[in-house]
C-alpha cells in the first residue's frame, strides 16, 4: 500500500459538492477556490461567507477546523517532546486564544 493510500480519508459528506467544500477548507483554499475551481455561484458563496452560515460555508469550516486540529495536535506532540519551535508556535496559538477569550 502506498503512502497516498495510507493517508486517504473516507469522505465526510455523501454530496460531492459539500465534500469539495470540506476539502477546500481542509487544504486551506479560500472562497475564490469554491467559486472558480468547484464552480459554485459567486453571489451565493460570498453571501454565505458574509453571513457566516449556509451548507457550503459550514462544510468549508468543518474541513478547515479538522485540519487545524490535526496540525495543532502534531505541533503539541512535538512541543511536548522538546521542539522549541513547536513550543513557540503553541505559545503563539495560546496567546491568540487568550486575546479572543478576553475580548
Amino acid at each position: 500500500m502506498s503512502s497516498t493510500e495510507d493517508n486517504k480519508q473516507p469522505p465526510v459528506y455523501e454530496d460531492p459538492i459539500l465534500q469539495a467544500c470540506y476539502d477546500a477548507g481542509y487544504l486551506g483554499f479560500d472562497k475564490q477556490y469554491l467559486i472558480v475551481a468547484i464552480g459554485l455561484p459567486d453571489k451565493e458563496i460570498r453571501g454565505q461567507f458574509e453571513a457566516e452560515e449556509g451548507q457550503y460555508y459550514n462544510a468549508y469550516l468543518k474541513g478547515y477546523y479538522t485540519a487545524q486540529t490535526l496540525i495543532r495536535k502534531q505541533i503539541m506532540t512535538d512541543a511536548l517532546n522538546g521542539s522549541s519551535s513547536a513550543q513557540q508556535q503553541m505559545l503563539y496559538y495560546f496567546a491568540d486564544v487568550d486575546k479572543e477569550i478576553n475580548e
